[in-house]
């Protein structure tokens, strides 16, 4: 009665090939670098993207399908709300990602203005910056002339955080894909 449909196997090839085709796209992200501006946008992040997109569109029914399918019929409630994050990710909550950013562009921050003779008082500022990611601003206690160069390590920095970010994340999808390859399977072949 509450036992695993035969179904759940279905979605093996799609668990593998959607989080597979993200990890890709992720990856691609990574590696785009320091950019010239909005108008390169087409020709650098919107194929990621897009690869992005097709990854997720492949991977959300079959996933909601195999989870459905691997629960008791009096746990169908908890099951599909587990799987609503997935398809709607609240506006509210911020992504793992998101959280993660912030955190990594101080350390890279700091790497990148190492070798910039500025003040102490100057560190600190920055540091106290460093929270705003691509948008921080060179502090007042900058001189004139290291302007340019702190200006260039926050941009390098942001960017630093980001891939190693985009990199966690192709990790992540990636390592999704080869536990569907190991799990839906062992799930299907016990419910024959």
């Amino acid at each position: 009665m509450g036992g695993r449909p035969r179904r759940q196997g279905r979605s093996r090839l799609p668990l593998i090939v959607g989080p597979s085709i993200a990890g890709a796209a992720f990856l691609y992200l990574a590696f785009i670098g320091l950019s010239d501006g909005p108008s390169h946008y087409w020709v650098t992040f919107f194929p990621g993207f897009v690869l992005l997109g097709i990854g997720m569109g492949i991977t959300v029914a079959p996933l909601t399908t195999a989870v459905m399918s691997s629960v008791a019929t009096h746990f169908a409630g908890t099951a599909s709300g587990s799987t609503t994050p997935s398809r709607e990710p609240p506006a509210s909550s911020p992504s793992p990602s998101s959280a993660l950013l912030p955190s990594l562009c101080s350390p890279c921050l700091q790497m990148r203005t190492g070798p910039i003779e500025i003040s102490s008082e100057a560190r600190a500022a920055l540091s106290a910056e460093a929270p705003r990611l691509g948008a921080a601003a060179v502090p007042s206690q900058v001189v004139a002339e290291k302007v340019a160069e702190v200006q260039t390590a926050i941009r390098l920095a942001f960017v630093d955080a980001f891939r190693m970010v985009m990199l966690i994340c192709t990790a992540l999808a990636w390592i999704g894909a080869a536990l569907a390859g190991f799990i839906v399977e062992r799930k299907f072949t016990a419910a024959e």
